[in-house]
This record gives structure tokens, C-alpha cells and sequence, in this order.
């Protein structure tokens, strides 16, 4: 039997935040970008005392 521990904290994720990196992940339909330079932009919602939200992402190519 193997067993794989799985790390739930997301390490990572502390680092970046706690640098004030925003963190932007799971987007999807990025391969309609194609290989061209585009502006990124995202809209999060405004949630107090949360510390994530969901976002509109914008590509403006």
C-alpha cells in the first residue's frame, strides 16, 4: 500500500500573500489566447473578512 501525505495548508499560498502577491488561479480557456500578447485584468468581489474571492477575468487582446 502506498501512502501519500498531502500538504492542505498550501505553503506556497502563505508565501505569496504574505509577500502582497495576488494569487490568480483556475482559469480556463486560456488556449483562445493563442500565442498573442493580450492586457490581463481581474475584478474580485468585495467580501469583508474573507480572504479570497471569485473574480472576472478579463483578456483584452
Amino acid at each position: 500500500m502506498i501512502t501519500t501525505l498531502i500538504d492542505l495548508t498550501y505553503p506556497i499560498h502563505k508565501i505569496l500573500l504574505g509577500s502582497d502577491i495576488v494569487i490568480v488561479e483556475n482559469l480556463a480557456n486560456l488556449v483562445r489566447l493563442h500565442e498573442e500578447a493580450f492586457e490581463f485584468s481581474c475584478f474580485p468581489l468585495h467580501f469583508q473578512q474573507a480572504g479570497g474571492s471569485p473574480i472576472r477575468a478579463v483578456a483584452r487582446i
